[in-house]
């Protein structure tokens, strides 16, 4: 389920508008963000449905600050009620094709992933979902950016 929170992770453009991400005849996403990176551009194919088993994501993108000692909080409703929850470390999570952790700041990420995430069923309606990603330091937790995404499924 880390793949979900990775799709959100890298879907994010410019702060505070709603974008489109996707859209298709089973679905449609649109998200925000704020804080964290710059020139980000990211794409996904195909759009995300109901019993996807795979598809890739390509994104470029340039962080505002170092990609170490990095950590999320993740969680999705649906109908009102939290439906997934998880939260880590980024670079502690074993996603071979992942390869943002010790990056540094002003350095360009650019890179496609697929993602394989087995088949499941996702109900009709709106899911919202909300990634929260910060530093670590002295025990204390540095917000860097929080994105926040509407997925409908039709």
């Amino acid at each position: 389920m880390f793949h979900i929170v990775i799709l959100f992770l890298i879907t994010l453009c410019v702060q505070g508008e709603r974008h489109l991400l996707c859209s298709s005849e089973m679905s449609e996403i649109w998200y925000s963000y704020s804080g964290g990176f710059d020139e980000v551009s990211a794409t996904i194919s195909p759009c995300f449905y109901s019993r996807l088993t795979q598809f890739s994501i390509k994104y470029k993108a340039i962080p505002r600050f170092d990609m170490v000692n990095i950590y999320y909080n993740f969680y999705m409703v649906y109908e009102n009620h939290k439906v997934l929850e998880m939260s880590g470390s980024v670079c502690d999570e074993a996603i071979e094709d992942l390869t943002i952790c010790g990056i540094l700041k002003g350095e360009t990420i650019s890179q496609e992933i697929s993602v394989y995430t087995g088949p499941y069923e996702l109900s009709q309606g709106t899911y919202e979902a909300v990634i929260k990603i910060f530093h670590m330091g002295n025990n204390m937790q540095e917000p860097l950016f929080t994105s926040n995404a509407t997925v409908s499924i039709k």
